[in-house]
């Protein structure tokens, strides 16, 4: 990550140039405003590059090295030079108080537990040492839940093992875990003084809910899409199906008033996911219509279409005439054609037939 280019500033940019950037994108990709897939991670990396630039000694340790690490910290870096240079430990060359930074006006990113945001300012007035170990002593894990998991809600118990940074030795724990209902993919709930020990204090341990593809609907946000096949007979004269929702219920779909057109969509109001923390709240669901066409009619039925839409299906063109026309032959395209001049040996082509 080049800090530079997500704040968009150049590298001789100055403090309020930073600032500044930064309240701008953030106001822009704050995950409460901006409903984009990506945004909440686009969010986590502009602060990410505004805690990185916005202290003289990490910038320009960043702009010594160029590379940082997955918690923001310059890479290729002795840990115990960066202390030296940023003044050293408690006793080593005097007290060091761990740089200001963070949002603008001070204070440190908020972390999300269950979906609200919680002050990190508690880490406030570690020293170097402190604040490194704490970040070492987190533990992160990916639990992969399953649609109908992150819908119900679900409580269970985890086993895990935790490690005792100062000699190493591994340890057994287990906490409770809530997923509420309408839990989202990529959220993150915090367990405080679960992670690894180190001087007789826990770090925190931080679970990531990853969904697992559901085989009949699509998540998006707190609605739900659910692809619905249906032939070019049932499109034009009408259909009836019943499809099992996310909650088990039967759910009859008819349509028998209006035609159905290809990738046309439909709503089902309040049969979509539970919205987090709203008690009963739902989203929609969205039926998508996938209208299946036959591969061939026979000409008996082409006919009597024809006559039911009263159209012509009579080509005009049957016979040859010296009147410039080009009659040509239409084949099937397939993605290995091309339409480059030297085509491969055997490659389908159009023919056509001058008249």
């Amino acid at each position: 990550m080049n800090p530079y280019d997500v704040l968009e500033i150049p590298k001789d940019a100055t403090d309020k140039d930073i600032k500044d950037a930064y309240r701008q994108l953030a106001k822009t990709w704050h995950p409460d405003k901006n409903k984009s897939p990506n945004a909440e991670e686009k969010f986590k990396e502009i602060n990410k590059a505004y805690n990185i630039l916005i202290d003289p000694k990490t910038r320009q340790i960043y702009d010594q090295t160029g590379s940082v690490d997955q918690d923001g910290i310059p890479s290729n870096v002795d840990i115990n030079e960066l202390f030296k240079e940023m003044g050293g430990f408690p006793g080593f060359g005097g007290g060091f108080p761990f740089p200001g930074g963070g949002f603008p006006g001070g204070g440190f990113p908020a972390m999300f537990v269950n979906g609200m945001p919680m002050n990190m300012g508690g880490m406030r007035g570690m020293n170097p040492q402190e604040m490194f170990m704490r970040k070492q002593s987190n533990i992160k894990m990916v639990i992969e839940l399953g649609l109908q998991d992150l819908f119900n809600g679900i409580k269970k118990n985890l086993d895990y093992q935790y490690k005792d940074l100062e000699n190493g030795s591994m340890h057994k724990d287990s906490i409770d875990l809530n997923i509420h209902k309408g839990t989202k993919d990529g959220q993150q709930i915090l367990f405080k003084n679960k992670g690894h020990s180190f001087k007789k204090s826990r770090g925190d341990l931080v679970i990531f809910i990853k969904e697992v593809q559901h085989k009949d609907f699509q998540r998006m946000n707190n609605d739900l899409i659910y692809n619905l096949k249906i032939t070019l007979v049932q499109s034009i004269c009408g259909f009836e199906f019943v499809i099992k929702g996310i909650d088990s219920q039967k759910l009859i779909i008819k349509n028998y008033d209006s035609i159905i057109k290809p990738n046309q969509k439909k709503i089902i109001l309040n049969h979509g996911m539970y919205i987090l923390d709203r008690k009963d709240s739902r989203g929609n669901l969205i039926i998508n219509f996938d209208v299946e066409y036959p591969d061939k009619l026979n000409d008996d039925t082409k006919n009597k279409l024809a006559e039911i839409f009263d159209y012509d299906n009579k080509s005009k063109y049957n016979q040859t005439n010296s009147n410039g026309y080009v009659l040509c032959e239409l084949t099937d395209f397939n993605d290995e054609q091309t339409t480059e001049t030297e085509q491969t040996e055997g490659a389908e082509r159009m023919q056509c037939a001058q008249q």
